[in-house]
């Protein structure tokens, strides 16, 4: 049985190695559960880990390999036992739409760990869509009331350069309007993809900048995920570093916000964002997640395919290559520690997108458990066990909503 996911590491901007932790909560939910005999006991779950790399071309490739032999891209035909059960992710909107257009056929189940925002006009809307957080729209109503509260009526709002950042605005606007807040300003924020243009990007950074710099306002409701939100840390340090006067604004970000360093540039100064607020997800502390993480060093390259490109960019070094390159810079010494990284490129703690990949991996666990639970247990073997959950069709796996609670983890 396999649970795969996807995730986000690269941009124009390097492996953003904050998104390594969503690597992590995905394997520490399966190990916990391949080693729990209370839940799936005669079943072992794998799981493959894709990256969108921000690009529908690269996501679509990747779906059709899951659909596929192991090393033959030929969908509808797969000779090595295992069989694709379900899919966590994307983290972005667009690339959980693009998932679904061919999931779609086969009704695989695709469980949304990032917040996810319907564009009027698009068909978005999936019958096998499962979503681990809030429907975005509670999240207007939240602004609006923090707003309220703080009695800020004279609000700039930026948001991403894109359908979803434009859905945004135009749902929030009518709410100013019926509570009495007043728009200062509204400006889009470039998309950051690993195939877009650093001179075009750099162009609208620079616009956007001098729109928030010639503004009054001093609170700003910004809209973007992780990947835009460093192109906002980039604007704001550049206007910092050709002025040495900082924009500061009061921020207030929807839960898709995360700040984060990467290897393009490591942000010097928190204080960029001065007065930042933002909505979170619900989070719950993991037991044994903290020692699951510390077991990770320079001496896990063989375990991990991420660890290599998540080491070298977040401590700076080089690892030795299986292979010489060209490449030159200090060699990593093997004594890194995790602990010590800046919370902006790693957290040692699940929390956030991470917790909601972890809760997706039981969720799909739980809906597998409640298919053998239809057997007579009592009667059934493990070896007629394991003949059911080979009989189990992606869409026959339910996960429960998020109304019933389950307990995660062992």
């Amino acid at each position: 049985m396999v649970v795969t996911s996807f995730s986000r590491k690269l941009s124009i901007f390097g492996m953003m190695t904050k998104n390594y932790q969503h690597v992590l909560a995905l394997a520490f939910a399966v190990n916990e559960i391949n080693g729990n005999p209370m839940l799936l006991p005669n079943v072992s779950l794998g799981l493959h880990i894709y990256d969108s790399y921000l690009d529908a071309r690269m996501t679509y490739q990747a779906i059709l390999k899951l659909l596929s032999a192991r090393h033959e891209m030929i969908p509808n035909y797969c000779c090595d036992g295992q069989k694709l059960m379900a899919v966590v992710g994307g983290l972005h909107s667009e690339t959980s739409i693009q998932i679904a257009t061919i999931l779609n056929i086969y009704m695989v189940p695709q469980l949304l760990y990032g917040s996810f925002a319907a564009v009027p006009g698009r068909k978005t809307q999936s019958p096998s869509f499962y979503q681990m957080v809030s429907s975005e729209a509670h999240q207007y109503t939240g602004i609006i009331q923090l707003l309220l509260h703080f009695r800020w009526t004279w609000v700039g709002v930026l948001a991403v350069d894109d359908d979803y950042g434009e859905t945004f605005v135009q749902a929030l606007l009518p709410k100013f309007s019926e509570n009495g807040i007043c728009l200062a300003f509204t400006e889009r924020t470039p998309q950051v993809t690993f195939v877009s243009g650093v001179f075009e990007f750099i162009d609208q950074l620079h616009k956007a900048s001098s729109v928030l710099i010639g503004s009054k306002s001093n609170v700003t409701v910004f809209y973007g995920d992780i990947q835009s939100t460093t192109g906002l840390q980039l604007m704001l340090a550049e206007n910092l570093f050709n002025t040495k006067i900082p924009i500061e604004k009061v921020w207030i970000a929807t839960a898709q916000w995360d700040l984060s360093s990467n290897s393009f540039y490591k942000m010097p100064d928190i204080k960029l964002f001065h007065g930042a607020i933002s909505f979170a997800a619900h989070t719950n502390e993991m037991l044994g997640f903290d020692q699951y993480v510390w077991q990770r060093n320079a001496n896990s390259l063989e375990q991990d395919g991420f660890l290599r490109d998540f080491w070298e960019q977040a401590f700076g070094c080089l690892l030795p290559q299986s292979h010489p390159s060209e490449r030159s810079g200090d060699a990593c010494s093997g004594e890194e520690r995790l602990e010590t990284l800046s919370g902006l490129l790693f957290e040692m703690s699940l929390k956030g997108h991470s917790y909601s990949v972890y809760n997706a991996v039981y969720a799909v666990a739980h809906a597998l458990q409640a298919m053998c639970s239809l057997r007579d247990k009592v009667k059934a073997t493990a070896h007629e066990d394991k003949m059911l959950l080979r009989n189990i069709q992606p869409w026959q796996v339910k996960p429960p909503p998020r109304c019933i609670s389950f307990r995660s983890g062992l």
